[in-house]
């Protein structure tokens, strides 16, 4: 999960500041504020979807792409 964490972190980065015409102005204490909500959101998330599957999305696709055939995903 760690590519899918990574890019969702990235993602949901960009679209606050640039959401919320942040950029350049996002100060220690509100971008500490993001970090407390957004990262037990994708905690809770990771570990519900490992329950599930092997792989997080990003890394399923990264495998498949990989070794050329579809990797399985979901647990059995």
């Amino acid at each position: 999960m760690a590519l899918t964490n990574y890019l969702l972190q990235s993602i949901i980065g960009l679209g606050f500041i640039t959401g919320f015409g942040l950029f350049g102005s996002l100060n220690l204490s509100l971008g500490l504020l993001v970090v407390i909500v957004v990262f037990p959101i994708q905690v809770l998330f990771s570990f519900y979807w490992l329950k599930a599957f092997h792989y997080g999305p990003m890394e399923w696709l990264w495998r498949t792409t990989t070794y050329g055939k579809r990797q399985p995903l979901k647990k059995r």
